[in-house]
């Protein structure tokens, strides 16, 4: 479907010449109207589905933090040295010398934060036992 905004519909109106000036424009009136209404659907359905998502992962979140506090700590340690300069991401993974791909910090302990490993993401997801990128 495609969107016909309001200035389209004006300079359509100018062209539009008797005898039939007049149905046209209350069709093309009409045409705005829904579209309008059907766009105002969208977004509405949209903004919905968007509040309910985004209310599940804000619970998911609460309860991984509360079961994982110095999991959740760590990484903020990391994150806080990151933006400090206290610690470097570097480019390349410290187990398989891969460069160009995504480099995490993995943690064996995480009671010591800001001691960690810098691995690309298929070499921390194998460390960390995952099957696929989705499931643990």
């Amino acid at each position: 479907m495609s969107i016909v905004l309001e200035s389209d519909c004006i300079d359509r109106l100018e062209m539009i010449r008797p005898p039939y000036a007049e149905a046209d424009v209350i069709w093309l009136i009409s045409e705005v109207h829904l579209l309008r209404d059907e766009l105002a659907r969208k977004k509405r359905h949209k903004t919905d589905s968007q509040r309910r998502h985004r209310t599940e992962g804000t619970e998911y979140q609460r309860s991984y933090r509360q079961q994982h506090p110095e999991r959740y700590l760590a990484w903020g340690a990391v994150k806080r040295a990151l933006k400090s300069g206290r610690l470097v991401r570097p480019t390349v993974c410290e187990k398989c010398g891969r460069d160009g791909l995504r480099i995490e910090a993995s943690h064996d302990d995480y009671s010591k934060p800001l001691d960690v490993k810098w691995l690309c993401v298929p070499c921390h997801r194998g460390k960390d036992g995952w099957t696929s990128p989705t499931t643990r």
